[in-house]
């Protein structure tokens, strides 16, 4: 896996998201979908958020820090 500072320009970052953005499509995600990003603040994050923008599904990031009661809460 290339973590997100690990890349240095632009045709790298589109050869490690398209591999995993084409993954999610297969699981059925698609333009227009809403997906939450449940995990740390740490450069994957970043990435995954990437791969969801070349999909065209729209993002939210949750902070993975919360615990799952207070998710409910929130939801």
């Amino acid at each position: 896996m290339i973590l997100l500072f690990q890349i240095d320009n632009l045709s790298r970052i589109h050869e490690s998201v398209c591999p995993f953005a084409n993954a999610l499509k297969e699981r059925g995600v698609k333009k227009g979908d809403r997906v939450c990003i449940y995990m740390p603040k740490i450069p994957e994050a970043a990435y995954a958020k990437a791969c969801l923008a070349r999909i065209g599904a729209i993002h939210s990031v949750v902070f993975g820090g919360f615990s799952p009661e207070s998710l409910k809460e929130e939801f």
